[in-house]
C-alpha cells in the first residue's frame, strides 16, 4: 500500500529544493551502529565530533540554558554540559520514558513494536581484540563488543574471556524485532501484517554534505511502502503545558510552542533525510497526558539551518574563533528575522517618534506584571492538580461520585472523558479530490497584524 501523501509530499520537497539550490539526493552516513555500546565518556566524544538537534537553541540564539561559548568550550574540550541534579534529573526521566512511549505511539496508531532480548558482551581493551576472538568487533576506541540473543553463549563467552581481559562485562538490553526493522523493505513489510513498524534506532547519523551536522533518534516509524518517520520524545510537567504542545488526532492539527523543538527535529530530518517528524509527550500516567504532534519537513528553513551550522562550526571550531555573547545574539537575531519573518517585513523601518517612548515604557511594564500573574496561575493550577489526583484516583473509571458533609451542602463529582472533536482533514480532500476542493474552498480572509517589539543595540 503506497502512501499517496508521502508520494507527493516529497515530490513537492525535491522541486522546492531544486529551485533553492538544496541537495535532497543523499543517504545519511552512519557514524555509529549503536549507542548503546559507548561509555558516557566516548559519547560525549562522538557528540563533539557536530552540532547535534539539542544544539540548534544555542545556534541560533534561542536556548534557555545555554550560550554559543558554553556550546563551543564542550565541543572542544569533549566534556559534558555541565547541568545541577534537578535537570539531570529531567534528563534522566526522559530517557527511561522513550521506550514506554514508544510502544504507547505504536499502539494508539494501531503499528506494531517487535521486541526481544539482545546480550552484549562488552570487553575494555587498547589490544586488537578481534585477532583472539574473531566474534567481536571494535565499537570504539578501546571497547569491543559481540551481541547474541542466547544468554548462555553470552555467560559462556564471558567466563572464558574473563580472566585475561578482567574490564569484560554483560548489559542485557530489550531490542525490536530479530530482523533489523530499520532497513526493512516494502516487500518485507507485508510480512507482519500491519500498518506500521515502531522500532527503536540506536544509530548515530551523519549529514554527508554538512558533516557538522549530526544526530541520533529516539525513534523511527516504517511504513508498508517503506516511508519513514523520525519520532522524538519529550516529557514535560503539567505547569508548562500551555508552553510546549497542543495537540490533534495524531497531531495533524497540532502546534509546537517550544521553538527550540521545532528547531531540533528540522535538524533530524536534515541529518537523515527524512520527511517527517512526529513529537511524542507526555506529562503524566494517563492516556490523557499522552500527545502526537506531526512536523513536516521545510527545506527553505532546514537549508538556512545546514549553513548556520557550518558556518558556526568553521568559524568556532576549525578556525578557533571566540564568539562573543553581544555580537552573536545580534548576528542570530538578523539570521532568524531572515529566516523566519514574512516578506511583508523587507519594508524600510519607519521612524516612530520619541514622544512615544513613554507608551512602550508602560506596555513593558505591563507585560511583566502579566508574566509574572501567568506564573501565579500556573502555580495555583499545579497546586489544584495535586490536590484533585486523590480524587480521581478514587473515581477510577467511574464518571460520577458524591460526597455527603457536616456542612447545610453535599457535593456532587464528574469525571468525564473529554470528547474530543470532529477534524476536517483538508490535505487529504485537496489531494485526493482536487475538483471539489477548488469548487468550494473560500479564499482566505486577511489575517490581523501582529504588533511587537523588542530591545536592540544603540545605532551609530
Amino acid at each position: 500500500m503506497t502512501n499517496t501523501l508521502s508520494v507527493e509530499r516529497r515530490a513537492a520537497l525535491e522541486r522546492q529544493a531544486q529551485a533553492i539550490g538544496y541537495d535532497l539526493d543523499y543517504q545519511p552516513e552512519v557514524m555509529m551502529e549503536d549507542i548503546r555500546l559507548l561509555p558516557e565518556s566516548f559519547w560525549h566524544e562522538n557528540r563533539a565530533k557536530g552540532w547535534g538537534g539539542s544544539n540548534e537553541g544555542v545556534l541560533n540564539g534561542i536556548s534557555k540554558f545555554s550560550s554559543m561559548p558554553e556550546l563551543v568550550n564542550e565541543k572542544l574540550l569533549n566534556r559534558k554540559a555541565e547541568v545541577d541534579d534537578d535537570r539531570q534529573y529531567i534528563f534522566d526521566f526522559g530517557h527511561a520514558l522513550e521506550w514506554v512511549m514508544l510502544k504507547r505511539y505504536a499502539a494508539m496508531n494501531g503499528y506494531k513494536f517487535l521486541t526481544y532480548i539482545d546480550y552484549f558482551v562488552l570487553v575494555r581493551t587498547n589490544s586488537d581484540l578481534s585477532l583472539q576472538y574473531p566474534k567481536f568487533r571494535k565499537a570504539q576506541e578501546g571497547l569491543y563488543s559481540y551481541v547474541t540473543r542466547d544468554e548462555k553463549e553470552a555467560n559462556e563467552l564471558l567466563a572464558q574471556i574473563k580472566s585475561s581481559y578482567p574490564a569484560s562485562f554483560i548489559v542485557k538490553q530489550e531490542s525490536n524485532d530479530p530482523k533489523d526493522v530499520r532497513d526493512i523493505t516494502a516487500e518485507e513489510h507485508t510480512l507482519y501484517d500491519t500498518k506500521g513498524i515502531v522500532c527503536v534506532d540506536r544509530r548515530q547519523y551523519i549529514n554527508p554534505n554538512y558533516r557538522s551536522m549530526i544526530g541520533d533518534m529516539d525513534g523511527l516509524c516504517i511504513e508498508p511502502d517503506g516511508t519513514r518517520r523520525g519520532i522524538e520524545c519529550k516529557t514535560y510537567t503539567h505547569n508548562s503545558t500551555k508552553g510546549c504542545f497542543t495537540s490533534g488526532v495524531l497531531g495533524e492539527t497540532g502546534k509546537i510552542k517550544n521553538e527550540e523543538y521545532y528547531y531540533q527535529v528540522q535538524h533530524y530530518m536534515a541529518v537523515c533525510n527524512i520527511d517527517r517528524f512526529d513529537i511524542v509527550a507526555t506529562c503524566g500516567n494517563t492516556p490523557n497526558d499522552f500527545t502526537i504532534t506531526a512536523v513536516y519537513r521545510d527545506v527553505d528553513f532546514e537549508k538556512y539551518l545546514c549553513e548556520n551550522a557550518q558556518d558556526a562550526w568553521e568559524r568556532y571550531i576549525e578556525n578557533l574563533e571566540v564568539p562573543e555573547v553581544e555580537q552573536l545574539n545580534e548576528e542570530m537575531h538578523d539570521n532568524l528575522v531572515a529566516s523566519m519573518t514574512p516578506d511583508t517585513l523587507d519594508d524600510e523601518p519607519v521612524e516612530i517618534p520619541a514622544a512615544l517612548l513613554e507608551n512602550i515604557e508602560r506596555i513593558e511594564k505591563i507585560n511583566e506584571k502579566i508574566k509574572a500573574s501567568e506564573q501565579e496561575i500556573e502555580r495555583l493550577e499545579e497546586q489544584i492538580r495535586k490536590l484533585q489526583l486523590p480524587i480521581e484516583e478514587v473515581m477510577s473509571e467511574n464518571s460520577l461520585g458524591f460526597m455527603s458533609t457536616d456542612h447545610d451542602y453535599d457535593y456532587q463529582f464528574e469525571f468525564q472523558p473529554g470528547n474530543g472533536r470532529a477534524l476536517f482533514d483538508q490535505k487529504t480532500l485537496k489531494a485526493e479530490m482536487p475538483d471539489v476542493w477548488e469548487k468550494y474552498k473560500k479564499p482566505a480572509e486577511p489575517g490581523k497584524r501582529k504588533f511587537k517589539f523588542f530591545r536592540i543595540k544603540k545605532r551609530s
